[in-house]
């Protein structure tokens, strides 16, 4: 699993940007109205930044092959972990909604 946090934070910045969009979203406009919408935009920008990463630094998922993952199981597993901590964000962000 350490190998999934050292490939993700290739794409922390970006990622949290749009987290923290959501977030914002979602105070500003007092209720979770948005989120089916929200929600899209972060299941559209993982592929997005993904497919950025892999053409621009596909050379560095030499390190993660030598460590036994593939390709796919890297972003994959990467993707997940990055909507289950925009879904965390979110439903913090609508505690206080």
């Amino acid at each position: 699993m350490l190998a999934i946090f050292t490939f993700y934070r290739n794409f922390l910045y970006p990622s949290t940007a749009v987290n923290l969009f959501s977030c914002y979203i979602i105070l500003d406009n007092g209720s979770g109205f948005y989120g089916l919408a929200l929600f899209w935009l972060k299941v559209f920008t993982i592929p997005l930044l993904g497919a950025l990463f892999h053409l621009s630094h596909a050379g560095r998922l030499y390190f993660f092959h030598n460590l036994g993952y593939s390709t796919p199981r890297l972003y994959t597993l990467t993707a997940l972990f990055d909507l289950s901590i925009w879904l965390l964000l979110i439903i913090l962000t609508a505690q206080f909604v």
